[in-house]
């Protein structure tokens, strides 16, 4: 499936959703949910509320729910890793990445905003506490997410099978995102030795990876069948908190980027040493990366998001990070009988 036809699902997708929330309006959805969800609208606002549902904000779970928010601009940094096949990347980047991400943000606001005026924020709060503490009174089958709530809006099934499917499409064509990124990640690894040099072959005629391209699709594969038929995918529960660790790491890098390695940062483009001050810009952001990955890592494992920690899953999740450290090892000791595999990282980019 082209880039081409995943845009027009999910711009159809897209558009029916807005559309039909806004022509049936609150009081129409009032009325449908009344009449088929089983529920009664002002009812489970009135036992959420009573049974400890906040009518208030709360700062606290206001900046905890801020890890959702984050989750979904995750990936959105993923073109730096084909900025070497990009042409004057010093300006596509500086363009792509923040107008990418002002683009979905709009997109969002607009989905939250029409949901919000539609189905209100108060039903949306009250179902979720509901079903989270599992109260009783909670009938409906499913979780209470928007794209569920949209049944008892749109007029018919294929509305309703319109807007989902281009839901789907929006997280479908997102995961592709990050098989053209595992595939340049397979490759760097294999370039740089680290990871059997095989996998870096490249096809003579149209100049791409196909080794690591064939062993991302099968592994891709494999993982989708054990998500779909076991609970094993389960141990990536706390994905997000790994991916804060990994975003940890390489804001201490940038930090400390400026002193630990200044002979790449003096050689670097203006815009790389640019600072406020007698302090790097890049060591500022590397600061405030690295508090918000402390803060979206602690949040992303809170009960809110997953329930009671399992220490199974925990370890699981430190244990990649481990086993990294462990092949990065097993390779360097390998190497040392040629080339040591520590000199492919003295000089950026590697000549």
């Amino acid at each position: 499936m082209s880039v081409k036809v995943f845009f027009v699902l999910i711009v159809i997708g897209f558009v029916t959703y807005i559309l039909t929330l806004l022509y049936i309006g609150p009081a129409g959805f009032k009325a449908n949910f009344n009449a088929q969800s089983g529920m009664n609208y002002d009812e489970a606002i009135s036992i959420a509320t009573a049974g400890g549902y906040p009518t208030t904000m709360l700062w606290s779970a206001t900046l905890l729910g801020l890890a959702f928010t984050f989750i979904n601009y995750l990936g959105f940094n993923s073109s730096i890793y084909m900025s070497g096949e990009i042409k004057k990347v010093d300006r596509a980047q500086l363009i792509a990445i923040p107008a990418s991400v002002i683009v979905f943000g709009v997109i969002m606001w607009i989905i939250y905003a029409t949901t919000y005026y539609t189905i209100s924020p108060e039903l949306i709060g009250s179902l979720a506490f509901l079903y989270g503490t599992g109260d009783p009174a909670y009938k409906l089958a499913y979780p209470p997410f928007f794209q569920n709530l949209f049944m008892f809006a749109a007029p018919s099934p294929l509305v309703y099978g319109l807007a989902i499917f281009g839901f789907a499409m929006m997280t479908l064509s997102s995961s592709m995102t990050y098989l053209f990124v595992c595939v340049r990640l397979l490759f760097a690894w294999s370039f740089d030795r680290v990871a059997p040099t095989g996998l870096s072959k490249v096809d003579a005629r149209y100049g791409s990876p196909y080794v690591a391209l064939i062993v991302v699709s099968i592994v891709t594969i494999i993982m989708a069948g054990l998500w779909l038929y076991t609970p094993w995918l389960s141990l990536f529960a706390y994905a997000v908190f790994g991916w804060m660790i990994m975003q940890a790491i390489g804001a201490i890098s940038g930090m400390i980027f400026p002193w630990r390695r200044k002979d790449i940062f003096e050689a670097s483009p203006k815009i790389v040493k640019m600072k406020v001050g007698p302090v790097p810009l890049i060591t500022i952001l590397g600061f405030i990366t690295l508090l918000l990955s402390i803060w979206i890592g602690y949040a992303s494992i809170s009960p809110a998001m997953v329930g009671t920690i399992s220490p199974t899953t925990m370890e699981f999740t430190i244990g990649l990070f481990i086993l990294g450290i462990i092949l990065y090892y097993i390779s360097s000791l390998y190497h040392r009988r040629g080339i040591p595999l520590e000199l492919s990282f003295k000089q950026l980019p590697p000549e």
